[in-house]
């Protein structure tokens, strides 16, 4: 947020004097309400300066208790100092995009569908993910650093393969897609191939895909290991290759999971929250994954998606009726979810599957608990 040297939020910041020099005094006493200036939005390092947050509304603010006025007034308000903000330095804004934090949106953007039930989310990753497969992937390097319009530049890091990869198995999970699904074996197979280094770990950059400049010891290989304060390289590699055989039933990419974990584990001893995804990635290794196939049709089917979705299971994927290839289904899940008009959940963990469920409210807790008894 800063606009040059020394400089420390200007541009979002206000004095009393400067919201003085521009309002009326009317427009000055409801914005110093409103906003809560001189209260808890003060700059630790100058008191003078307010970050203005709505501490009240105006109809709230209004000691007259005129609220249509206050109400007209605060419009006035806002617009003087949109004008205002409009005449300072602006702080320089990045607008390049980025494959390891969009590897992140992905995620959470998937995740957030699934538990909301709101499938415009699915559809901003779904254009997120298109975007970056069609400007920022090459077949032999993988998925760029940073995309600049169509531009593609910095290849051969882990962190935006790894990130990216993960990000990808999750929506082909969710939007039942092969297509994401075969461009993230794509980018895991870069990863195995290309970054592997001392004791089975991933270092950070792979020599013939980087193309970025030399300086210092970049050539030395780096791994990263914690959580600081993205979830680290290797934990996301070994979270994806984890779900990656747990959608598609590849059980090779679990066994190259395992071993990057037992690579990681005598590295991070002491780490604490810093070692948290290698942590999750190491649970899910003695978690079978929850597969859960919705059939029938109509408002009973429609119920019991929903509340497959909205558990909670680390290792856990949702389809309605039997999906195409890559993604597996035990044989005793693929038989019972074939041919059945019948609205029910049939619920399996690692290859054990249970009685089929009719009731919504009974889901929830079967996913949650009889996966941990298989255990």
């Amino acid at each position: 947020a800063d606009n040059a040297p020394g400089d420390d939020g200007s541009y979002f910041t206000w004095t009393r004097a400067e919201l003085k020099n521009i309002l009326d005094p009317d427009e000055l006493h409801l914005a110093v309400r409103v906003f809560g200036v001189g209260s808890d939005g003060r700059m630790p390092h100058d008191p003078d300066r307010n970050v203005l947050y709505r501490l009240m509304t105006p109809a709230e603010a209004a000691e007259d208790g005129k609220a249509e006025e206050a109400d007209r007034r605060f419009l006035s308000v806002l617009g003087k100092l949109r004008k205002a903000r409009a005449a300072r330095a602006a702080p320089f804004v990045d607008r390049a995009l980025y494959a390891d934090i969009n590897g992140g949106f992905l995620r959470g953007y998937t995740s957030a569908s699934r538990l909301l039930g709101d499938r415009a989310l699915l559809a901003v990753a779904r254009r997120t993910a298109d975007r970056f497969l069609a400007d920022a992937v090459d077949q032999d390097r993988g998925v760029a650093h940073r995309l600049d319009g169509t531009e593609a530049s910095g290849y051969g890091h882990l962190e935006d393969q790894a990130h990216f990869a993960l990000g990808l198995i999750e929506l082909a999970g969710a939007a039942v897609d092969p297509d994401y699904a075969a461009s993230a074996e794509a980018l895991l197979e870069i990863i195995d191939r290309e970054f592997r280094g001392e004791d089975g770990l991933l270092r950070d950059l792979a020599p013939r895909l980087y193309d970025g400049p030399t300086v210092g010891g970049i050539s030395e290989p780096s791994y990263p290991l914690e959580d600081n304060p993205h979830l680290a390289a290797n934990a996301a590699a070994a979270l994806a290759f984890e779900r990656f055989a747990s959608l598609t039933g590849r059980e090779a990419w679990r066994a190259k999971a395992e071993r990057l974990l037992s690579a990681l584990q005598p590295r991070l001893m002491g780490a604490g929250l810093f070692a948290a995804g290698t942590a999750l990635a190491t649970g899910l290794l003695t978690t079978p994954p929850a597969r859960v196939v919705v059939t029938g049709t109509g408002a009973p089917a429609e119920a019991l998606f929903r509340a497959a979705e909205r558990t909670y299971h680390p290792n856990l994927w949702v389809f309605r009726g039997t999906p195409p290839a890559p993604f597996a289904l035990p044989e005793e899940l693929g038989r019972g979810a074939r041919g059945v008009e019948e609205a029910r959940a049939l619920v399996c963990f690692g290859t054990r599957c249970l009685a089929p469920v009719t009731d919504p409210a009974q889901l929830p807790e079967r996913i949650r608990t009889a996966g941990r008894a298989s255990g």
